[in-house]
């Protein structure tokens, strides 16, 4: 996978499009209700190139009416936390956690509390062999905190999350139609560009149209099992902002595609950039942490048993 983009392009990549999208239809609408209950397709404007080579065509709003777009917009940046964060850890997790690491070779910080930043690279040993039951909070608490210990790893989803100062909010695994899913939300802070954002809706005389989020979510789908071979594996089905799926949501991914794509071309890669593709970049970081702490061995309802690992 491409490098992902970095943490000013992807705050850019969220707002930009909603700031010039913005204005495009306050321009071309001028407030005629038979324009608003027309789409850019109808009024001959879809190949209108709205930022850096984008269009309505191509960020799929073609067939959006305009009085819709602001709602769209709305709906996106009225962030609820408690509707798309809905299986946080807790306290019981910490501890339950540090119960299950403390009698392996996990390393320590001076400090003498665990290191969670060295599961993202090396599998933790234990002196015998034993299954250790992962609630899947716990191991939303595991994630969060190896990121926040300054993981070092060479998975590019892992230095994504790192390189935006991402929080792990929850981490889900559910029966579905295809074995288990895996659901994983990701919070990303946008106050450091609040301010800068503000004043650029100030110029365009919007900046009373929208009220900016404090930060935004990333949540991951995924199908999960283990395979023949006794592998973890996660196969992508969706990354939503916000767990929406309304246009302007699916018009900022493919910006964020794109910008992945620029940045692996000028790396001389050639890779698949979509949003699928860095979604299983997240699914494989999940799979790696969790293969870490052992071999897994079964997945159940809100958990994953593993065996652990010895000399």
């Amino acid at each position: 996978m491409a490098q992902p983009a970095t943490p000013g392009c992807i705050k850019g990549c969220i707002i930009v499009p909603i700031i010039t999208i913005l204005v495009l239809v306050i321009v071309v609408v001028g407030g005629a209700f038979i324009v608003l209950n027309m789409t850019p397709a109808d009024l001959g404007i879809a190949d209108v190139e709205l930022f850096e080579g984008e269009t309505f065509e191509t960020l799929g709003l073609a067939n959006v009416k305009f009085k819709e777009i602001p709602n769209f917009i709305k709906d996106l940046t009225n962030v609820d936390e408690s509707k798309i964060v809905t299986n946080t850890y807790t306290e019981e997790d910490k501890t339950s956690a540090n119960d299950n690491i403390s009698g392996s070779n996990i390393k320590k910080k001076e400090d003498n509390t665990i290191d969670y930043s060295s599961i993202a690279t090396d599998k933790i040993i234990y002196p015998t062999k034993q299954n250790v039951e992962y609630n899947d909070t716990t191991l939303a608490y595991i994630f969060n905190q190896m990121l926040a210990d300054g993981a070092e790893s060479s998975d590019d989803a892992v230095e994504f999350l790192k390189e935006f100062n991402a929080n792990i909010n929850e981490v889900t695994i559910a029966p579905s139609e295809n074995g288990y899913s895996l659901r994983i939300v990701a919070s990303i802070s946008l106050q450091s560009i609040t301010d800068e954002v503000k004043s650029a809706l100030k110029e365009v005389g919007i900046d009373g149209l929208i009220s900016l989020p404090e930060k935004v979510f990333l949540v991951s789908y995924s199908d999960m099992e283990i395979n023949a071979e006794g592998t973890l594996v996660t196969t992508s089905k969706s990354l939503k902002i916000n767990d929406s799926d309304n246009p302007i949501s699916q018009a900022i991914m493919k910006v964020l595609a794109k910008k992945a794509n620029e940045t692996a071309q000028e790396e001389g890669q050639q890779v698949d950039t979509s949003s699928n593709a860095v979604n299983d970049e997240i699914g494989k970081a999940f799979v790696s942490i969790v293969s870490n702490l052992g071999k897994p061995v079964e997945l159940k309802e809100g958990a994953i048993v593993v065996e652990t690992y010895t000399e």
